[in-house]
């Protein structure tokens, strides 16, 4: 029964078997992308900025950019790769270095904003409600390195650096959704990553240091997963939960940090967990619990100054074969 109906008319099998296929069968040529060059002297027949080549055609394109300093805002507006070939710099303050309103790909360059006449201060990438990936770049800036704030924004960070951000890291917000794959954030003057709202972060191989407030912070309705990430030497909270937020670690760790390595403050009723990761040096407690719940799972606490784990008001938590070490209050 089931093979008949794969055979009517319209069914799975509904092949037309006419076709003689005894010989060999060419593969479809696929069509060429449009590959455009720029080159900050025109040299070669190139396009001397880079916006000149995005607006050259609504197409799909692939666009190479020689090594250079380009003083624009690169707005990409329909499918785009656009790929460094060196050392490329992008530097703007009127508007963010990268804008990003179509599915793109970028690979390999310096993003450097500032601000503008009025000093309002700009994102390094600002991405739109679409899917971008973002790879190989460093970015410096007064505002955010990357901004996500549309609900239907999907973007993946691959391999990029962000060099002391006026404010935070990575800021997730509005439903956007993040995936952040061997990043790094140094001396972020805000969080090194936040999320608020209902976003959702992945992040893995992540590395926040210095950051002038929590290096992590989920505020809102947020589901998080994080994986092989560290955070040390922050000025405040390695991470805090807060709103309703949930987060899955495997393998975190936290040493260094001058408040709490791991706060949880969240009111949902589903617990976070952590499994396996090192809570070490941290001034504050290494796990602190003040509302929601908690579990800890084969992780290593203590050596900081205060106990290893407080829970208060409505807590809960719960520790699975980890060790704790001593530390100058009671431990526990």
């Amino acid at each position: 029964l089931v093979t008949a109906r794969l055979v009517a008319k319209g069914g799975g099998w509904d092949l037309p078997w006419d076709v003689d296929v005894s010989g060999e069968v060419p593969a479809p040529t696929p069509d060429l992308l449009l590959e455009l060059l720029v080159d900050p002297s025109g040299a070669d027949g190139a396009f001397s900025t880079i916006g000149d080549a995005l607006r050259s055609s609504k197409s799909p394109k692939r666009v190479r950019v020689r090594p250079g300093v380009y003083d624009e805002s690169v707005r990409i507006q329909a499918p785009t790769e656009l790929l460094a070939e060196g050392d490329v710099v992008v530097r703007n303050g009127r508007g963010a270095p990268l804008v990003v309103d179509h599915h793109a790909f970028v690979r390999g360059f310096r993003l450097e904003a500032g601000h503008d006449d009025e000093g309002t201060k700009m994102q390094a990438a600002w991405v739109g409600d679409n899917f971008a990936r973002i790879v190989d770049c460093t970015m410096t800036t007064e505002r955010c390195a990357v901004y996500a704030g549309k609900k239907r924004a999907e973007v993946i960070v691959e391999r990029c650096t962000a060099k002391e951000p006026g404010i935070h890291g990575m800021l997730i917000e509005n439903g956007a959704h993040m995936t952040l794959l061997a990043c790094t954030v140094e001396g972020a003057k805000g969080s090194g990553v936040m999320t608020l709202g209902d976003g959702e972060l992945h992040a893995d191989g992540l590395r926040v240091v210095g950051a002038t407030t929590a290096a992590l912070t989920f505020n809102g309705d947020n589901a998080v997963e994080l994986r092989d990430v560290t955070v040390e030497d922050c000025a405040a909270h390695g991470m805090q939960v807060l709103g309703t937020s949930v987060v899955r670690a495997f393998d975190l760790r936290v040493r260094n940090n001058k408040g709490t390595g791991a706060l949880f403050a969240s009111k949902s009723d589903a617990p976070s967990e952590i499994h396996g990761g090192v809570f070490t040096g941290n001034a504050g407690n290494d796990i602190g619990v003040l509302g929601g719940g908690a579990s800890v799972h084969a992780a290593e606490l203590g050596v900081g100054p205060v106990g290893a784990v407080c829970v208060q008001n409505d807590g809960r938590l719960q520790l699975e074969g980890c060790k704790v070490a001593p530390t100058v209050h009671p431990s526990l």
